[in-house]
Order: structure tokens, then C-alpha cells, then sequence
């Protein structure tokens, strides 16, 4: 980030939006515990997740994550999951669909396969690129039989903690300008 006069914060660059998986920034009250639905889209999107003081009496914090869009994967959401967290699954599908290129093509490098292609998901993770991280997410504490063989199956909190990598390089802590 530089600190210069014609800035892409400037109020002329900026463009306020009502959902939040629209977003390239995010203004929240403490950048380091951003609530979990901004901490998940700042995931996904590569989001960068700041506080009001960072543009209005800098420095503030200001934390860059890295995209989880952009690594190829394919993820399954079961039934258990979908059922339990509405909210949090209907946020991370609309993030998925809304990321796109300057050319307007979808930048996701993700599939997801939801309850019912479960036989859809098996028959893709047979022939499956080796790049591609495999991900089924279901309640874990329920004994079903169907995800007892499979490889990588966790939980959906499991699963939204594993995606958050902070870009170190591009993230401002306060007070230390680092």
C-alpha cells in the first residue's frame, strides 16, 4: 500500500456496496475479530479487512488475505451441513459465484457439489486433477456411514479456519506502519 495523494481509498475510488461478498474492503471495528460472516468472505475473496482509523486519522490496521477462490478445489456440502448452517453455506456460495476477472468471467477456481450430487462428487474425485484439494464438509459428531471412508471431511468451523492466510507483506498493523 502507498501512501500517496491519489490513492485508491480516495472518496472519488470508493464505491459502497450492500452486501458484503461484493466487497474488496471491509471496515470493521477490530480488524483482528471481524465477526465470523466478514472473517469468512475476507477468506474467500482475499478481502482487505480494516478499521475506520485507517482512513480517517491513519495508521491504522489494515489485514490483506490471501484469496482461497483462486486455489483449485472441490468442495462437498452434506446435507447435515446445509441443514445447519443456512446462512453461513448461502454465504459462501454467492461469494463463489460473485468473484469475477475485469473481463467478467468467473474468477473461482472452485466446484461445489451440495447434498443430493453426492454421486456426481464421487464420480469428479476419481478423476481428479492432482492440484485440486478435496473437501467434504459435514457435522462431524453425526455417525453417518456415507463420509466414514472418505478422505478430508471436517466441519464447517474446521473448514473456514483452514482457508485464512494473511498476506503479511500487504497488511498494516497500527502504529508500526508494518
Amino acid at each position: 500500500m502507498k501512501e500517496s495523494g491519489s490513492a485508491w481509498w480516495a472518496p472519488q475510488a470508493l464505491r459502497v456496496v450492500d452486501r458484503r461478498e461484493l466487497a474488496h474492503v471491509l471496515v470493521v471495528r477490530d480488524a483482528a475479530q471481524p465477526g465470523g460472516r466478514n472473517q469468512a468472505v475476507a477468506h474467500l475473496r482475499g478481502c482487505l479487512v480494516t478499521t475506520p482509523e485507517y482512513f480517517l486519522s491513519p495508521p491504522g490496521a489494515a489485514l490483506q488475505w490471501k484469496a482461497a477462490l483462486l486455489v483449485p478445489r472441490v468442495v462437498y456440502l452434506s446435507q447435515a451441513v446445509c441443514a445447519a448452517h443456512m446462512v453461513m453455506v448461502d454465504l459462501i456460495r454467492s461469494t463463489e459465484s460473485t468473484l469475477q476477472l475485469p473481463n467478467g468471467k468467473s474468477a473461482s477456481r472452485w466446484r461445489v457439489f451440495v447434498g443430493e450430487q453426492w454421486e456426481d462428487f464421487k464420480t469428479l474425485s476419481s478423476r481428479r486433477r492432482t492440484h485440486e484439494i478435496r473437501t467434504i464438509l459435514h457435522a462431524t459428531d453425526r455417525g453417518d456411514p456415507t463420509f466414514q471412508d472418505a478422505a478430508n471431511v471436517m466441519a464447517l468451523h474446521e473448514f473456514l479456519a483452514s482457508l485464512g492466510h494473511l498476506d503479511g507483506n500487504a497488511s498494516i498493523l497500527g502504529m508500526c506502519k508494518r
